[in-house]
């Protein structure tokens, strides 16, 4: 099929889904699959399913497990950033709700792979979310090509259910103190521990804040997607000049976090650099060669520092607190970029722990 002609049906049949609202006759396990992917899967996951059996409903001789070209299938990166998000992207906007949407799941390790089957599974182990309940949907419309637009529609319809779940409002308390600020962060990144995208939405708000407080500092931090390909996290501007670049780690930081964020620092023409971590990762990080790092990068006029993230919130936010309208200010630039990084989970975990903060008078 041509390519255009194929952007142009999978487009198609992706408003069809997440526009569907009737009843399927699909088996029960297809069924069941479906809503465990949209409700407790990786969002990655879900983006996938849609970009693949999408391409098999339009055209039925693209077989939708497997993920690369090379290997007999469809170059699904790109049909992903040409039907997929762009689609999604309406329906989010038509239904007013915020929602992070990846610019590229495909970028992600487990679909760089060649094919999605019981072997993918099983290397995945429970890290993946998911993870089987994609392969059973990718099986079945692999073995039934003419009903990949069912399944399809299975997922997009329960896709959208779950958007129309996503308003969220997050109650802050009119006055807020530093205790309650640093409590309902400490509380809410130590819930997933094993991710960095909550570490990185608080880092990039801290940066954010630090910014509009500094004389001369920066003026603009861009962010970006969590796993992304960009080998830093948030990069610090003033009037168009960089002046920082930060790189989160939800791991021991070692000595070659130290000389990459460096690297990008050389090719940026920047000094300064920042690696946040957390206290658990920090216990486990081997100081003496992560130091060893810092000193020999200092001497090259590249200015490193590794920063507990709780630390810096817990001794900076009573220094920025000088009326009642700072703390409101800084958790508005945080909830802003948790609306517009965060996944649903995120997003519900912490206005639930502002709600149970308020409640409990701390």
């Amino acid at each position: 099929m041509d390519q255009n002609a194929l952007i142009d049906g999978m487009k198609a049949n992706l408003r069809t889904a997440v526009g569907f609202t009737g009843t399927l006759s699909l088996p029960k396990n297809v069924e069941m699959a479906t809503q465990a992917l949209i409700a407790d899967g990786a969002p990655n996951c879900a983006l996938v399913a849609m970009t693949n059996l999408a391409a098999t409903a339009t055209d039925n001789t693209i077989q939708p497990d497997i993920l690369k070209k090379r290997h007999g299938g469809v170059d699904l990166r790109s049909l992903y950033k040409k039907t997929t998000r762009p689609v999604l992207s309406e329906i989010i906007k038509a239904l007013g709700v915020t929602m992070a949407l990846s610019k590229d799941p495909f970028v992600s390790n487990p679909f760089r792979e060649e094919k999605v089957d019981e072997n993918w599974v099983e290397e995945r182990g429970n890290k993946l979310a998911g993870a089987e309940e994609l392969r059973v949907l990718l099986a079945y419309a692999s073995a039934n090509p003419r009903e990949a637009l069912e399944v399809l529609c299975a997922v997009g319809k329960a896709y959208t259910e779950k958007l129309q779940l996503a308003k969220i409002s997050y109650n802050l308390p009119p006055r807020i103190t530093t205790h309650f600020a640093a409590k309902l962060l400490n509380d809410w990144m130590g819930q997933q521990s094993s991710k960095g995208s909550r570490l990185e939405i608080t880092a990039t708000a801290v940066l954010r804040y630090t910014g509009s407080q500094m004389s001369g500092g920066w003026s603009e931090v861009e962010s970006h997607e969590v796993n992304d390909s960009t080998p830093y996290d948030q990069i610090c501007r003033h009037r168009g000049s960089v002046v920082a670049l930060s790189e989160c780690k939800d791991q021991p930081v070692t000595a070659s976090h130290v000389n990459q964020l460096s690297d990008e620092m050389r090719r940026m023409a920047c000094s300064r650099g920042y690696l946040f971590s957390r206290k658990e990762w920090l216990e486990k990080t081997d100081w003496k060669t992560v130091e060893e790092a810092l000193t020999s990068r200092s001497v090259l006029g590249y200015r490193i520092d590794v920063i507990d993230i709780m630390e810096v919130i817990r001794s900076w936010l009573p220094l920025v607190d000088q009326d009642e309208r700072d703390l409101p200010a800084f958790m508005g630039i945080f909830t802003q970029e948790l609306d517009k990084r965060g996944q649903l989970e995120d997003r519900r975990s912490l206005a639930t722990l502002i709600d149970d903060l308020v409640n409990s008078g701390r």
